[in-house]
């Protein structure tokens, strides 16, 4: 797997890329988030490979960041002198389309099981609200360990509560 190749410890950390030290192995295994143009791959391995190098410059706030979306975030907003964009944008902005992919799924397809299981044949003129709901309702008792320990709060059975979106 390449994608802790985006992580604080190996971006921020020249020996820790001893594995990869570009970013071109990503790129090829990401072909639609990866801009086309062999300038801006270039613009982005560039980057990547000034970023260790440019660590002692980096705001504090950046370098006490645990999350990596959050570092790749706040790197993105930082600019040098002399820069009229982030030293770090196309980077930036690769790394965190990397991140946002979903890695499996299991998740996705819980959820629309889940939504079969509530849209029966009699019950399938529901509207997404009600649906929502329903959903939450069933996250909600799961979470108290079941129907039997779930105790439901005098906030629930507000109208306001029901009607707020």
């Amino acid at each position: 797997p390449l994608l802790p190749l985006l992580t604080k410890k190996s971006a921020l950390d020249l020996s820790k890329r001893t594995f990869s030290p570009s970013l071109t192995s990503i790129m090829i295994l990401l072909p639609r988030i990866c801009p086309s143009d062999a300038k801006t791959q270039q613009t982005i391995d560039d980057q990547w490979r000034k970023l260790p190098i440019a660590k002692g410059k980096l705001p504090q706030e950046v370098m006490n960041c645990e999350v990596d979306d959050k570092l790749w975030a706040l790197l993105s907003n930082v600019k040098f002198e002399g820069e009229e964009n982030g030293a770090f944008s196309e980077l930036c902005q690769f790394a965190l389309n990397a991140l946002s992919l979903p890695h499996s799924n299991a998740d996705c397809e819980r959820i629309f099981s889940s939504v079969n299981l509530i849209k029966t044949e009699k019950r399938n003129k529901m509207i997404t609200t009600t649906i929502n709901g329903c959903l939450l309702a069933k996250q909600a008792v799961n979470i108290a360990g079941g129907c039997i320990n779930f105790k439901p709060e005098c906030e629930h059975f507000d109208e306001d509560f029901f009607y707020a979106n």
